[in-house]
């Protein structure tokens, strides 16, 4: 990554600053396809009776001017002509906006639209008010916020401002973070890369994904299957101390490799980035998608293994600087995506807004997906203490049979894990 920093503490002196590395990997996806609305994080909520929609506003107000985020601004630097980012855009204050019923249901039709990122607002915040209900519309451009973020200014900050509560820090400023992520050692940069490029430099064209069954494949299209895992409940983690990810990552890893029959294993995995307590009050973009690679032709028991991928994800973790090597090289084209989430956590079916429950009303989406991943294994955590699998995965290589297949291997491999005595290579073996 030291070598690709063009820019200096002159250039941040000037207001001008560097993409952070998923950023560029995010824009320039978005790039390839400018009509998506992927990378819009976007709600929109039917707001309970009890808000005060005029309160709400000046709260959203008092929100934006906090964080320095909200002011980015994407621009071309004068003389480099490289695409960096400004922390001193206008905020433009949300107003509530009368509507007819009539009026909201025809205008919510054209509310996901795609940002325009140059040089431009990278968020919206919409508060309409109708005869028969208040709604609050939110949407964020990916590149500057990420989930966790998002679910700390609706779940916490905007809340604590609308009771009147006082906060006991200032806010972490994204600019600020990003000025002293440059003045790092240059050697802290080379080490995390070298450790990603030794990690996957037996990791190059292969597909690590479970093999396709449509061979006329056309143009990309996402879909989704949805499975109610029923070998495990969060008691088994209760019961045995282990850590949900990584026994459910373990657990992916060698449905793939079962599947596509190699005993070498790329995964990428899905971190929120935030590795401090100072970073967790950080609004910004901070999330990462790290590598995970495992070479099963050494057979172990299923308790070394998991204490193998405890370690990598450590390791992982401590390189965390050196992602860039990872993006440039989209190494995570060719394997699947892991992620583990709590239900409920990001956006609720009811979130609390103000301290009351409102609602989530979808929202029209399109099929121009920035990213186009070929499989995304997502874990979710229900209330009740059940899991499920969502997949979501390209329709051109695959079927729904085929994702069904895949739970339910997913879901055997599940149940035979729990004996942490028995050998990989009995997990890996036939049914």
């Amino acid at each position: 990554m030291s070598e690709k920093i063009l820019f200096t503490q002159e250039d941040i002196e000037q207001g001008y600053y560097p993409l952070r590395p998923f950023q560029k990997w995010l824009i320039d996806r978005h790039f390839n396809k400018v009509k998506t609305t992927m990378m819009n994080i976007g709600f929109l909520l039917k707001l309970n009776p009890q808000i005060d929609v005029d309160k709400l506003a000046e709260s959203v107000n008092t929100m934006l001017k906090r964080h320095d985020v909200f002011r980015t601004r994407l621009v071309f630097h004068p003389q480099k002509n490289e695409l960096c980012q400004r922390f001193d855009g206008e905020i433009f204050p949300v107003v509530v906006e009368n509507w007819s019923d009539e009026e909201f249901e025809s205008f919510k039709k054209f509310l996901a639209e795609p940002f325009l990122i140059i040089d431009k607002p990278l968020y919206r915040f919409y508060i309409f008010k109708t005869p028969s209900a208040n709604y609050f519309f939110i949407d964020i451009y990916h590149a500057i916020l990420d989930g966790t973020a998002t679910a700390i200014l609706i779940g916490h900050e905007l809340s604590m401002i609308y009771k009147g509560r006082n906060f006991k820090s200032d806010p972490v400023n994204y600019a600020d973070y990003i000025a002293a992520e440059m003045s790092l050692a240059p050697e802290i940069f080379e080490s995390a890369k070298n450790y990603w490029k030794n990690l996957l430099k037996n990791f190059g064209d292969e597909k690590h994904l479970p093999p396709p069954d449509i061979s006329e494949k056309p143009t990309w299209k996402k879909n989704k299957f949805e499975y109610d895992f029923k070998n495990i409940t969060k008691k088994f983690f209760h019961d045995s101390g282990l850590k949900e990810t990584n026994f459910f990552m373990a657990v992916s890893m060698i449905a793939i490799s079962k599947l596509a029959k190699s005993k070498k294993m790329l995964m990428t995995w899905v971190h929120n980035g935030r590795i401090n307590p100072k970073e967790s009050r950080l609004i910004g973009l901070m999330i990462e998608q790290l590598p995970i690679a495992w070479d099963f032709s050494q057979d172990i028991t299923v308790e070394k293994f998991l204490q193998g991928v405890d370690t990598e994800l450590v390791e992982g973790l401590k390189n965390i600087k050196g992602l860039d090597f990872v993006y440039d090289g989209y190494y995570e084209d060719g394997c699947a995506t892991f992620i583990f989430q709590k239900k409920n956590y990001l956006v609720p079916d009811k979130p609390m807004i103000c301290g009351v429950p409102s609602e989530v009303l979808e929202l029209k989406s399109n099929f121009w997906s920035a990213a186009q991943n070929t499989l995304d294994i997502e874990i979710v955590l229900l209330d009740d203490g059940n899991y499920f699998l969502e997949l979501s995965y390209d329709s051109g290589n695959y079927s729904e049979d085929a994702m069904k297949n895949f739970a339910e291997v997913i879901d055997k491999i599940i149940l035979k894990m729990q004996d942490k005595n028995i050998l990989v290579s009995e997990v890996l073996g036939e049914d």
